[in-house]
């Protein structure tokens, strides 16, 4: 399989940097696209002015009581316009005060089942 290649974040979504070869750290394959699913999930649409429509718009999720079924059909639509994602098999969500748990099983384009488990706070 293979997912590409980019800089590893850390758990503050900075770049991991290797003290001893004095260089970043990269990741690839399954570890990037999962680390780019991560991005996507997180980002805000519209926060990246060269990429506006990439992320979840959240601040229309956050204006009304908005239902599972709407926050799961953003959560898809976001995760399909990667060109690895060929499907979003299921989503499960868990609201702990503004919180969202949320639980994804993707079908890659190369065929390869994943599972992302990431905590939004909205």
């Amino acid at each position: 399989m293979t997912y590409g290649t980019s800089i590893a974040l850390d758990e503050h979504n900075d770049f991991e940097f290797d003290k001893n070869t004095n260089g970043f750290v990269l990741c690839r394959d399954v570890e990037n696209f999962t680390q780019a699913m991560r991005i996507l999930l997180s980002t805000i649409k519209g926060e990246m002015k060269l990429y506006p429509t990439f992320g979840i718009n959240y601040p229309q999720l956050l204006s009304v009581d908005i239902s599972n079924d709407n926050i799961e059909h953003a959560v898809k639509t976001a995760l399909l316009k990667d060109p690895r994602v060929q499907r979003v098999q299921s989503v499960s969500i868990e609201r702990v005060s503004r919180m969202i748990n949320v639980s994804v099983t993707i079908t890659t384009d190369q065929s390869a089942s994943l599972t992302l488990n990431e905590e939004l706070i909205w």
